[in-house]
């Protein structure tokens, strides 16, 4: 699986790393520490700004069992069994890393719980994955504004902003 992200948009959710100062191996291996939840084998690749990341192939019955275990996390958060939901994402999250909306989710269902360092773990792995969805920054500026955090907050409104304006 192949990710698209920019060095922009890391030094924006790794919080002072300073991946942006950075060149050659010292940048790989800053990236590797950022982005140390994703499978062995990761590779990244830095054209300028842009970003590539490279994750190795999960097997087809892991993907398969992710993706129903994923659904079935879901469920168990519309029916407000959070700490279920929460055991059946990571179990998602072991069986594929990348997994497209797990994180996020796993985040969604950690604010249900009162958790919200965690929560803010997961939108900030997730958004360095997805670095252009502006729903996740917008529930992570929320975590940061009940922290009392506002500039922190407003930093990613305004980068959801960028991403969706008007909405």
């Amino acid at each position: 699986m192949i990710f698209q992200t920019t060095l922009s948009d890391i030094e924006l959710l790794a919080d002072g790393s300073g991946v942006s100062k950075l060149s050659g191996d010292e940048l790989l291996k800053r990236l590797a520490s950022v982005f140390d939840y994703l499978p062995e084998g990761t590779l990244f690749k830095i054209d300028g700004e842009n970003v590539t990341i490279t994750i190795p192939d999960t097997q087809a019955s892991q993907i398969a069992e992710a993706e129903r275990l994923a659904e079935k996390a879901a469920q168990r958060a519309r029916q407000g069994e959070y700490e279920k939901a929460k055991d059946i994402y990571r179990r998602v999250l072991e069986l594929n890393p990348s997994h497209p909306n797990a994180r996020r989710d796993l985040a969604m269902v950690c604010v249900e719980t009162g958790d919200n360092d965690e929560a803010k773990d997961y939108l900030i792995e997730a958004l360095r994955l997805s670095p252009d969805d502006p729903w996740s920054l917008v529930v992570l500026a929320n975590q940061y504004a009940k922290e009392d955090d506002q500039e922190t907050a407003a930093k990613f409104v305004r980068r959801a902003l960028e991403l969706k304006p008007g909405d």
